[in-house]
């Protein structure tokens, strides 16, 4: 499978892997990239050398490639702002959250699962908010020395809260970015926020707008696709006989679904390859999506779940009510109570499990059982007895 080599798609591609440099600096070597894209070594090479001649600083340092300095007349947010102070801020928060000190370890390992930062890089950043005195260690245990939030002077939580607005819509993990910037937004007293990026979410990326031609072209011509897929460990070539996209609100994300006897469904900003080919679709029915509370094939199940009486836990339902129209919301005098048909058992858990003892789960008794023993296990890793 080869992609195509004319002047359009080749400035896409190379558009792309300029992005990928960006975003995933100190990574990845030439050989590496050149794998996941298609490309011999040598070839990644000279496209380096062309974007340092259009200002970029990138270097090869220990094999992989290190993005020192964008062009001075790009207007960068990310770069600007300092996006590792913002990886300190978001860890510092997660700290912030813990009710006892945690094992440096086991926290490294939860920022890893969440955040897929390398723990090398991890480790780097909690020693420098140790250095700074924003977290105290005390026998191979952290914690947050204050509030996140009371720590940072008012500009700097302007600052941030710029950032946060603005790339919430762009960042990959925008649902995290939207709850501290929730939090900021009620420490400066911000009742309406005065930014707006257009389009609203729904971020997508030169390439992956040509990725999904590619899928329209061939759904159109009754054709299959041959793709190379990015999984976290190597890169696949797959054929899918694609059924059509889904977007996921929730994690603000494309998927390119095909059914056999199942559904199986792929990132789109994962594909780094993509090629139409003889073959033919499969079936697609959206009516199979609309319970679904993230992407999932699951089953549909139905869920009670009660919520303490706060003014931020209705704004949260407000929102999830306003996404969902199988959810129904209600009001009693002392509690919330939240009844919805929902898919995706992991990320409805994790989104209760996010309201912490406001939220009570009713139904069903498995995914109360599955919260309860989660609870029991993380206080059993905290040594009480020192």
């Amino acid at each position: 499978m080869r992609q195509r080599r004319d002047d359009e798609s080749l400035g896409i591609v190379k558009s792309r892997i300029l992005y990928f440099l960006i975003t995933n600096s100190n990574k990845y070597s030439a050989e590496e990239i050149g794998y996941m894209f298609g490309f011999k070594k040598r070839r990644i090479q000279d496209f380096v050398k062309e974007f340092n001649e259009l200002g970029y600083k990138i270097s090869s340092v220990k094999g992989k490639y290190v993005v020192e300095e964008l062009p001075k007349n790009v207007v960068n947010i990310d770069y600007k702002l300092n996006y590792s102070d913002l990886k300190m801020v978001t860890i510092l928060e997660h700290l912030s959250r813990k009710k006892y000190a945690i094992k440096r370890k086991r926290f490294v390992e939860e920022i890893n699962m969440l955040f897929n930062e390398a723990p090398a890089l991890v480790q780097s950043m909690i020693k420098q908010l140790i250095d700074k005195g924003y977290i105290v260690e005390e026998n191979g245990k952290i914690k947050a020395a204050d509030n996140l939030l009371d720590i940072l002077t008012e500009q700097e939580l302007q600052n941030l809260y710029i950032y946060l607005e603005v790339m919430k819509h762009f960042h990959y993990k925008g649902y995290v970015l939207d709850l501290i910037a929730d939090k900021i937004s009620r420490k400066l007293n911000i009742e309406n926020s005065c930014i707006r990026v257009i389009p609203k979410r729904k971020r997508i990326s030169y390439y992956d707008s040509f990725v999904v031609k590619q899928i329209e072209e061939a759904i159109l011509k009754n054709k299959s696709l041959n793709i190379k897929y990015r999984f976290k460990t190597r890169t696949k070539e797959i054929n899918v006989k694609p059924a059509g996209i889904i977007y996921s609100e929730d994690k603000d994300l494309y998927y390119l679904v095909e059914k056999n006897k199942n559904y199986s469904i792929y990132r789109i900003d994962k594909i780094v390859d993509i090629d139409v080919v003889d073959g033919g679709l499969s079936e697609f029915n959206k009516e199979d999506f609309k319970y679904n509370f993230g992407i999932s094939i699951e089953n549909p199940f139905d869920v009670e779940v009660h919520f303490e009486k706060y003014s931020f836990i209705k704004r949260k339902l407000d929102r999830y009510t306003k996404k969902r129209q199988t959810a129904r919301i209600v009001e009693e005098e002392n509690r919330y109570i939240l009844k919805d048909r929902v898919v995706g058992f992991k990320e409805f858990k994790n989104w209760v499990m996010g309201f912490g003892k406001s939220a009570y789960v009713v139904e069903p008794v498995k995914l109360r059982d599955e919260i309860y023993n989660e609870i029991k296990e993380t206080l059993e890793r905290y040594d009480m007895n020192g």
